[in-house]
């Protein structure tokens, strides 16, 4: 047996495909935004590691490196500064950002690691994926958690779109959630500006200009005025957390 796996202890560090960093979820990041807020308590504590194991998870099933969660946990962040929303709400989706996708592990690997384009019936197959998301984070949920069932609604609804033509329910406007409307605007830009399996990675300015083109299509036209403005400054990340980048 493989000595990560034989007992309890698992070194995350051993499993060799991961390529995870030397620590694994920068304490500038993640943990110091949870220690930051004056809500802090015990149970946000405990929700935010659930959301945290869970994304490892997903990193592990998806075979992408943590990095590239990390991205959009940052681009979520310097959205959030600009938004009117009590500290609490912003840490929700903040670590909403970590499990939108979680649904994706019981996706099989042949469907989500085809190199092509997925036809009718594998595409129908990928989008039960915000159901099973939803059901992994809220199903007979028996806390009262403002985290966890954020982050079930933005697993649920992130591929909502605004002029209503998404999935899984067509939500249209602000039918659409506030925190899956944000997490769409990183994760589309996340994905536009990393390699993907039938896309090779875009430009940051590319990826601003698709953007702005999906204002009031796929995107909250008010939100993509914000991302605009504040144009994600993708460049002092980079120089924050170079390593992420590399």
């Amino acid at each position: 047996m493989n000595a990560a796996f034989s007992d309890n202890n698992i070194n995350i560090k051993d499993i060799n495909f991961l390529k995870v960093p030397d620590v694994l979820y920068p304490k500038d990041s993640f943990d110091y935004y949870l220690l930051s807020q004056k809500e802090y308590n015990y149970l946000s504590l405990m929700e935010t590691e659930i959301l945290k194991r869970l994304n490892i998870a997903l990193v592990l099933k998806e075979r992408k490196e943590t990095k590239y969660f990390f991205r959009v946990f940052e681009y979520v962040k310097i959205m959030l500064e600009h938004l009117s929303l009590n500290e609490n709400e912003k840490r929700s989706i903040l670590y909403s950002s970590l499990t939108y996708d979680i649904g994706k592990i019981a996706i099989s690997d042949e469907i989500l690691f085809k190199p092509q384009r997925l036809n009718k019936h594998e595409y129908s197959i990928m989008k039960k994926h915000c159901h099973i998301g939803y059901s992994i984070l809220a199903n007979n949920l028996n806390v009262n958690s403002d985290i966890l069932v954020t982050a079930a609604i933005v697993a649920k609804y992130h591929h909502e779109r605004w002029d209503g033509a998404g999935y899984p329910e067509k939500l249209k406007g602000e039918q659409i959630p506030l925190s899956a409307r944000i997490i769409a605007i990183a994760d589309l830009f996340n994905a536009l500006t990393s390699d993907r399996p039938y896309n090779k990675k875009l430009s940051i300015q590319e990826a601003i200009n698709i953007i702005r083109q999906e204002e009031g299509k796929s995107l909250d036209p008010y939100l993509v005025q914000e991302f605009r403005e504040n144009n994600l400054n993708e460049e002092s990340i980079r120089k924050k957390y170079n390593s992420l980048f590399s």
